[in-house]
This record gives C-alpha cells, sequence and structure tokens, in this order.
C-alpha cells in the first residue's frame, strides 16, 4: 500500500471516530428532566438576581462553560456544587428545587 494510500485510510478512521463522538454533542435535553428543570430554576434565580454567568461561576468556584451546562440541563450537578450555587446565589438550598414540577 502506498504511502499516501495509508493517509487516507487513517483519515478516513479519524473522521468516523470524530463523528461517532460529536454526536453525542447534540443530544437532545430531555425537558422533564430533573437536569433540565435544576437548569431552568438556577438560570431563573441568576438573571432575577442580575448576574452573569462569569460572576456565578467565579462565586461558585466552576468554570463559566460548567454554569452553561448547568443551566441547558446537560450536568448533574453534585451536592456540594448545590450547596455553592446556593450561597452564590443567597439563597437556602431549597430554594433551587422550589417551584419545580415534582413528577
Amino acid at each position: 500500500m502506498a504511502r499516501n494510500d495509508e493517509y487516507c485510510i487513517s483519515l478516513s478512521a479519524a473522521h468516523k471516530e470524530v463523528d461517532s463522538c460529536s454526536s453525542h454533542k447534540y443530544e437532545r435535553i430531555n425537558p422533564v428532566s430533573i437536569e433540565y428543570r435544576f437548569g431552568k430554576r438556577i438560570h431563573e434565580l441568576r438573571i432575577k438576581r442580575r448576574l452573569p454567568q462569569e460572576v456565578l461561576a467565579t462565586r461558585t468556584q466552576v468554570h463559566r462553560n460548567y454554569i452553561s451546562d448547568i443551566e441547558r440541563g446537560k450536568r448533574n450537578v453534585t451536592l456540594k456544587v448545590i450547596e455553592r450555587l446556593a450561597g452564590a446565589l443567597e439563597v437556602e438550598i431549597a430554594e433551587l428545587f422550589k417551584d419545580m414540577d415534582w413528577k
């Protein structure tokens, strides 16, 4: 096999790998999932307090992208982060779950 053919085969394999990995990037978020509902609540509280994502991220000691992922329902947040979110938003932890549709 010629060197050029080997290169083409490895590129083809790389593209298939990227395609299979990137497909999960565009997964639809289930709007009834707890992650989605929790993220929506965090977003509501953040907007109500007029806090940019960067400020909330700094206060919770996480990356701004992580805050964005939480608000879009893409993260299953740990108890430690929930505690920090409540502190950063100056609410009780229970307030983060208030008015959520519990099914």
